[in-house]
């Protein structure tokens, strides 16, 4: 995916993913829909159901590492006295935490693994409870 350079509000967009995509909030709608809906048609296992939550939980964690690293980052210093200079570092500040920079980009993909876990154990425990 190419960038088209930056807009004012970071280089990264609106946090959709253009054309024929899906945006987080979307798929953590959906994935409530799925908690409750439809029958028992599959067998599943109480240790394969723990497997799958702790890969889960693994990335998580790694992402939430992430998230930590960049939130911590110290400043980018001064730009000196080119204005293209003080464009460039804001642009990049912005990218980092504007409202659709990397951190509110991870923070949803954080909430979006919160409620994938939840619909996995709410859907684990109507197959283990199925037989």
């Amino acid at each position: 995916m190419s960038s088209s350079g930056s807009t004012g509000s970071g280089s990264t967009g609106s946090g959709s993913t253009g054309s024929g995509g899906t945006d987080v909030s979307s798929l953590t709608s959906a994935l409530k829909g799925l908690q409750n809906s439809g029958p028992v048609d599959l067998k599943l296992s109480s240790e394969t159901e723990q497997a799958y939550l702790n890969i889960v939980s693994t990335f998580r964690n790694a992402l939430n590492d992430q998230l930590k690293t960049i939130t911590g980052m110290s400043s980018l210093g001064s730009p000196g006295t080119l204005p293209s200079a003080t464009q460039t570092k804001n642009n990049l500040e912005l990218d980092i935490s504007g409202l659709s920079g990397i951190e509110q980009s991870i923070n949803q993909y954080l909430s979006y693994l919160d409620q994938f876990s939840a619909t996995v154990k709410a859907a684990s425990n109507r197959l283990i409870g199925s037989g």
